[in-house]
């Protein structure tokens, strides 16, 4: 019998030793340092596993329709998920920069004192670039930014030095409409030939006088050299017959030719007008007569005739039309012409007479075919 228990016992003990080789394992003692070991690894693992969305990239999870959850968008060229490109929100006074990707300064306008306006260029207020307004004798130095003594009137003759005077003859056609017309324009338009005129300068005084015919022809005028200084130079034309009331436009000159009086549309009063030259070197008039004739019938003109004698002994062969116009004006008595359509039957202007006197003297026929 102990033989045999002995043998059980044997049996019982061979089972414990292949149950601790096959069966369950059995557990290590809590202060290994291996099963520490493992421990504190499982405890990191599970402490950092949350923060693993954090370190990559975060990245959204695709639903079944193909769509993102809010907040991300798909990549295509990944098939992923990432984060929305929302726009920056920025703190009051700033502005989304896209190119940095962060908020900077906003650009607000620059509030300038009076004076002042913004310059962008410079992100500062400058001064406003109006023009300065300047007491008589003085213009503005855009250098200096001040008003300075006009170097111009150093070229103006002294109070009792002598200026000129001259004048532009131009005639204008029957029926010409002068309204809303410029001085260039009416220069432009009236280039009928120019008839022979008087004109007297004088100071109004008495002190001062003189009478000249202009010029006739192309291009009629005339010029006085010798005029006094005065606020009321007085300068009349003797309207020529067949014309009305003139146009006159006047402005001043310093002695290298530069305007320094602009032109105005003088005041006309039985044919004459009154300068200031106090301020110039030279008062430049262009004078404008205007028809009062009926405009000629289509397809017919007018014809003028003005007479000029010249003096005894006088030399033509040297001299042009316009110089024999200024020096021949001798009296020739009354003179008569005639325009006719040659052979009879026609155009008949009949006789007209001049009016005696000192040349030159005007007749006009109207209507000639």
């Amino acid at each position: 019998s102990s033989a045999g228990g002995k043998g059980n016992m044997l049996m019982n003990f061979g089972r414990y030793q292949r149950f601790r080789r096959h069966g369950r394992p059995s557990r290590l003692p809590r202060s290994s340092p291996l099963g520490m070991l493992i421990l504190v690894l499982t405890l990191m693992a599970l402490t950092l596993s949350p923060l693993a969305g954090e370190i990559g990239v975060a990245k959204g999870d695709l639903q079944p329709d193909g769509a993102c959850e809010e907040g991300f968008t798909l990549d295509e060229a990944t098939g992923e998920c990432v984060p929305t490109d929302a726009p920056l929100e920025c703190d009051e006074g700033f502005v989304p920069d896209e190119s940095l990707g962060e908020c900077v300064p906003a650009d607000e306008p620059l509030e300038c004192d009076e004076g002042f306006v913004p310059d962008e260029t410079l992100g500062e207020c400058v001064p406003t670039d109006e023009p300065l307004e300047c007491d008589e004798g003085f213009v503005p130095d855009e250098t200096l930014g001040e008003c300075v003594e006009d170097p111009s009137r150093s070229l103006i003759p002294a109070a009792d030095e002598p200026r000129q005077l001259a004048i532009n003859k131009f005639f204008c056609p029957a029926g010409y409409e002068v309204t809303n017309r410029s001085a260039a324009q009416m220069i432009g338009d009236c280039s009928d030939p120019a008839v022979s005129v008087e004109f007297t300068v004088s100071d109004g005084g008495g002190g001062y006088s003189r009478t000249q015919q202009s010029t006739s022809g192309d291009a009629g005028g005339a010029i006085f050299t010798d005029v006094p200084s005065g606020n009321s130079i007085n300068v009349t034309e003797t309207i020529p017959e067949g014309y009305g009331t003139p146009i006159v436009f006047c402005h001043g000159e310093n002695t290298e030719g530069t305007i320094v009086q602009p032109a105005h549309d003088m005041i006309v009063e039985n044919g004459r007008v009154y300068v200031d030259n106090r301020e110039v070197f030279l008062t430049l008039c262009t004078w404008f007569n205007l028809s009062t004739l009926e405009p000629a019938a289509e397809g017919t003109g007018t014809v003028y005739i003005n007479k000029h004698a010249c003096p005894a002994s006088y030399d033509a062969s040297a001299r042009d039309m316009y110089e024999m116009a200024a020096e021949c004006h001798e009296d020739a008595g009354v003179v008569n012409f005639s325009v006719f359509e040659y052979g009879g039957g026609g155009y008949d202007g009949g006789i007209k007479p001049t009016s005696g006197g000192p040349g030159p003297n005007l007749v006009t026929f109207e209507n000639v075919p």
